[in-house]
């Protein structure tokens, strides 16, 4: 049920993003992605924290995006995802050390990462620029 909670508070905070309510989506999701690692759901964990990156970008608050691109990495390797997951996260972290991710950089990210669960041979290529 804990889970499911969690899931859901995600969601509530994706919904205030789409909205416009960038900082509401941000408290929402900084909460929710507290839970997620109480419970051990670093996949959720990895996908709430690339939620969190992309409100942050649209909010213009640029300065932790760095430190929170690691931890999507340390949430990767700690769910046992695959190497191509690694690698995406891995462009995320180096892109934010050079200050280029950008809101369309994460959602490249994002959509890699879901269709691996459909095609876990895909390999990552960065978007075009």
């Amino acid at each position: 049920m804990r889970t499911e909670l969690v899931r859901t508070d995600w969601m509530l905070g994706v919904l205030a993003r789409v909205t416009g309510r960038f900082e509401e989506s941000i408290a929402q999701l900084r909460v929710v992605r507290e839970a997620s690692e109480a419970l051990a759901l670093h996949e959720e964990a990895a996908h709430i924290t690339l939620d969190l990156i992309e409100s942050l970008l649209l909010a213009g608050s640029t300065r932790e995006i760095s430190a929170l691109c690691s931890e999507v990495m340390r949430y990767f390797r700690r769910s046992g995802r695959l190497l191509q997951a690694l690698t995406a996260a891995a462009f995320l972290k180096e892109a934010a050390a050079h200050g280029r991710v950008r809101v369309e950089t994460v959602r490249h990210v994002r959509s890699f990462v879901h269709r691996l669960e459909l095609q876990p041979d895909l390999l990552f290529r960065p978007p075009d620029e």
